[in-house]
């Protein structure tokens, strides 16, 4: 039977509390699918629920927002604060582009490493989820 609606929890892999409200969202029949964040705290356990809910369709959300970058450090310089972490929100990745402190190049590989932690996690997904990032970062 084809779907008509399709529903997507985003966050999955932020907090244990997060992937618990997702898989109960999903067990009760309102939401088909998440977006996993690969460096998400609770990344782990987002993997094993994945695994173990079928039915539920699982994409990427690549993130360029907030905490920690998959890629290292050294290679995306540009996405990062002083503290080595993500600005913290679109407004932040607008400055940057306007004063051509963002890189592309940066973006993508952060991106591609963010895509291959879910695919080396055994996970094949479904969807890639740009939420809350800049419209430029959409086009990427």
């Amino acid at each position: 039977m084809p779907r008509n609606l399709i529903v997507n929890a985003d966050d999955l892999g932020w907090t244990a509390g997060v992937n618990r409200g997702i898989a109960e969202a999903h067990h009760n029949g309102i939401v088909t699918s998440a977006s996993l964040l690969a460096n998400g705290e609770a990344f782990a356990e987002a993997v094993a629920l994945a695994r173990d809910t079928s039915g539920l369709g699982v994409g990427v959300h690549l993130n360029l927002n907030t905490g920690s970058p998959v890629a290292p450090r050294a290679s995306v310089p540009s996405l990062l604060n002083d503290a080595g972490e993500f600005e913290g929100g679109p407004d932040g990745l607008l400055l940057k582009i306007a004063t051509r402190g963002l890189s592309i190049r940066e973006v993508e590989m952060e991106w591609s490493a963010q895509i291959s932690k879910v695919r080396d996690a055994g996970i094949e997904p479904t969807h890639l989820d740009v939420t809350n990032t800049c419209t430029c970062c959409r086009t990427v």
